[in-house]
This record gives structure tokens, sequence and C-alpha cells, in this order.
């Protein structure tokens, strides 16, 4: 049998809630019109749409946008089965509405106002991700709007502009948010695509005092290190705090903002709360801004927000982080900025920091140490290591000493299979992955030494090539 699809034509367009008509001809090798006992409709998931020759299919109101295959399965007794597909392109209803600033409300002169629209889609009644929102204003008198700038929207579709009030004059003004048709998401704006709200600039009179907590703090590890800017390991977490105290007079709600340096020697970009290049939040919920949990903030109140931070950017790259704070009735002010190198960060943890013999006497070997198994761990915030290692020193007591061969170890508690401790650096574990941990013994023949407490020291090295 031979299968055509006479509708719906290849490269056709529909919309979300249409009612396609499915029609197909079959023919056998002689060009005579057969009729198949089974066939099946499909959609690009493999899932079954319909049956039959002639049937209709209604695109769910919840099904995705974008670039659709229709397949088309006919059988029938002594026939050899076939198949023919096409490719339809799905596209949505797009609105957007207003969220915030509520209509009405104010603003301090000077302050960075978060303009917020959310785009949904119309069918499905969910957020779009990744829709560019277009944000405009103008003042009380005047006719034509000032272009603010695009944003695309989050993952549940709401787009967050930052409105710099700087320079403008006490007025009411009108901002506003719209969208387009976007060929690229598939989906058509409808009405509303375009909101707005009447904000009134008023005299700031709070003031922010904002400072940035240094070191930031690594998550396993505890401060980061500097040498150049703080050193943060790649695809790994670290935890930026800044405090906020308002002075001077109430200044109400107050939020921060992390951004980092994206297109200049200053921080100027949001840090986003999706996955993202060089950095992105990962607290659940992610926000940026976020707000004072004790909002709103009274004169001489403060607050500390805490971001948890990944950082994808590339190895030995440098950026600089500040935050940006806002409040209702006080002006925008932001901290100094901190460095800050990406590259690899390696936390090491030991179950015990003791290896204890405990009361032997000369002659004694193959004696275990009381503390076994020291665990060796690569925490789950470190980068991988190239390896992991081991060292020691003599044991003494005065001028009398154990020799640091007389102690061994081993990844099995099983003394004859030990290796001798020795003064450089031996291999415990090579390829070792963040998250793994490492159960080590000791033990120790004791030879014909005064009876004293020995002391020494085992040291316990993790590498990693920035390669």
């Amino acid at each position: 049998m031979n299968v055509t699809i006479d509708n719906p034509l290849n490269g056709s367009l529909f919309h979300k809630g249409d009612i396609i008509q499915l029609n197909s001809t079959t023919i056998d090798e002689n060009n005579t019109v057969v009729t198949p006992d089974n066939a099946i409709w499909y959609n690009s998931t493999n899932q079954q749409i319909a049956t039959g020759e002639d049937t209709t299919w209604q695109i769910p109101l919840s099904y995705e946008t974008g670039l659709e295959l229709i397949t088309l399965n006919v059988s029938k007794q002594y026939y050899y089965p076939d198949s023919e597909n096409v490719t339809i392109f799905i596209w949505g209803y797009s609105n957007v509405t207003w969220v915030s600033p509520v209509n009405g409300s104010n603003a301090s002169q000077g302050s960075n106002v978060p303009l917020t629209c959310r785009v949904m889609d119309v069918n499905g009644s969910y957020g779009i991700q990744d829709y560019p929102v277009r944000f405009y204003y103008r003042n009380s008198t005047e006719t034509t709007y000032h272009y603010l700038g695009v944003t695309d929207t989050n993952s549940s579709g709401h787009a967050v502009y930052s409105w710099n009030t700087a320079g403008l004059p006490l007025d009411n003004y009108t901002a506003v948010c719209n969208i387009t048709d976007n060929s690229t998401l598939y989906y058509n704006v409808t009405s509303p695509y375009e909101a707005n709200a009447t904000i009134e600039l008023v005299t700031a009179a709070g003031v922010l005092e904002v400072k940035l907590i240094l070191p930031p703090y690594i998550p396993g590890l505890g401060n980061a290190s500097q040498n150049g800017g703080y050193k943060i390991g790649q695809y790994k977490e670290f935890i930026i705090s800044a405090n906020v105290t308002c002075r001077n007079a109430n200044c109400g709600n107050t939020q921060g903002t992390v951004r980092y340096n994206a297109s200049g020697a200053v921080p100027d970009k949001a840090i986003n709360t999706t996955p993202d290049t060089p950095f992105y939040i990962t607290d659940a919920p992610a926000q940026n801004p976020k707000s004072c949990a004790n909002n709103p903030l009274d004169v001489n109140e403060s607050c500390v927000i805490n971001w948890t931070i990944n950082a994808t950017g590339a190895i030995l790259s440098h950026w600089r982080i500040d935050v940006l704070f806002d409040a209702a009735g006080a002006t925008s002010n932001n901290t100094n900025y901190t460095d800050i190198e990406i590259t690899k960060v390696l936390i090491l943890i030991l179950s015990n920091d003791t290896i204890d013999f405990g009361i032997l006497y000369p002659g004694d070997t193959c004696n275990a140490s009381q503390t076994n198994p020291i665990i060796i761990t690569l925490h789950n915030n470190s980068n991988d290591a190239d390896g992991i290692y081991l060292k020691g020193t003599n044991l003494t007591s005065g001028s009398n000493q154990i020799g640091v061969r007389n102690v061994s170890w081993a990844l099995v508690n099983n003394c004859p299979l030990a290796d001798n401790l020795t003064g450089s650096w031996q291999l415990i574990q090579a390829n070792v992955s963040a998250g793994t941990n490492i159960n080590t013994y000791y033990f120790i023949d004791i030879p014909a030494t005064p009876a004293l407490t020995y002391t020494g020291t085992a040291y316990v090295m993790a590498n990693a090539s920035l390669t």
C-alpha cells in the first residue's frame, strides 16, 4: 500500500484549539484506492491523536507551540503497511498584564523602580518564558513615550525592568509594557498586548546605608580565599551577602539586586534566576531582586540578604559583583563591588583529625589506630580532583623518634596490605569526583625505643590542574 496525507498540507499553520481535518488516500500497487483496516495518526512524541482515514484532531489548549510532525500509519490484511508524515506549525495566543508597581503608587525620586509585567499563554493560562517585553514611560504632559529597554520573561512569564528615575523631576508618570507577535516562540498577540500603570515620583526621605559582607562564603569550605579576587570554584556554589540599614526616615519596602559586570568595568546586570553564564542564582525559590524579610524598614532598622550563586563562567575569568538596594521611601544605593575569580576550589574534609595508636610496647607490630577508619571526603561543593595524596613525618618525643616508615596505611582494614607512610606524597586515589568518600586505615610497628608519648603529623592533599 501507498498512503498519501491529503490534509493538512505540509507547512500549514494552526493555533491551539483549532480543529484540524485529517484526510488521506491509500492506493495499492495498481493505483487502485483501497481502504486500510487500520489508519492511526500520531504526533511528534508518538502519541496517538486520531484514527481513521478521514477524521479530525482538535489541538489541546495546553499543547506546546512550534513545529509538529504528524504521522499516519496504515495497515491492511495481505498488504504491506505504509506510513506518511507532514510538518505543521502550531501557534498560540499571548497577552500581557501589568503586575507592579500597582497603579497609583509612588516611588522615590532617583530610585530604581522595578517594573514588572507578565506574559501569558491565553489558551493554556500559564506564563510564557523568554518572551521579549518592551518598557516605556512618559510624564503627565508628554504625548509620546520614552523607550526604556527590553527584557525577556522568566520561567513564570514575568519580565522585570529596572527603571532608573535619576534626573527625572517630581511628577506623575505612566509606565507601559507591550509585546508583539513572536515567530521564534510561535505566538500571535491578542488583547491586551499592552499594559500600563501610573506612578508618582516623590521626594525621597530615607537614606540607605549599604555594605557588601566579605569575604563570600563557600558551602563546605567557609570564607573564600583572596589573591587577585576571591577564588570561586567553576560550576560550584558560593554565597553573597549584603547589609542595608535605613537612616534619616522610614524607608518602606526594601529590596536588593545582586549584579555583575556584563558589559563594563562595574556591575550593571542582575544575575539571572535560571541557568546562565557566568552566574545564576540557585536559591529555592531563586529571587533577584530579593526583598528584606522584615519589610517595611523603619528608620535605623537593618536587614541582611543572602544569595546562593553558581559560578558557570570560564576558568580564570574575572568578574565584579555588587548589590543594588532600592526602597519605596529612599534613593537607591549600591554597595562597593568585589572581585571574583572563577577557578577550581578543592574542599577536603576528614572524619577525624587524630590518628591515635594508644599505649603500645616495643616489638608490637601491625597495631591498628584506635580511630580507624579516617574518612577522607571530597565535598560535594568541591571541584573534582586529579588525585588525593598522603605523606607524613617522623614521630618524635624530644630527641627520640619513631621513623615515619613504621607507620603504614591502607584502603582496607588489613595490615599486610598496607603501604609504608613516607615523607613524600603518595597517591591515595586518582580522578576523584566531588562527593567521594575514601576510607583509610593506619597501622604502626613499634621499634626498640624509650617508653614516651610520640607525636607526628600526617598530611592529606587534593590536587587538580586548571585545564
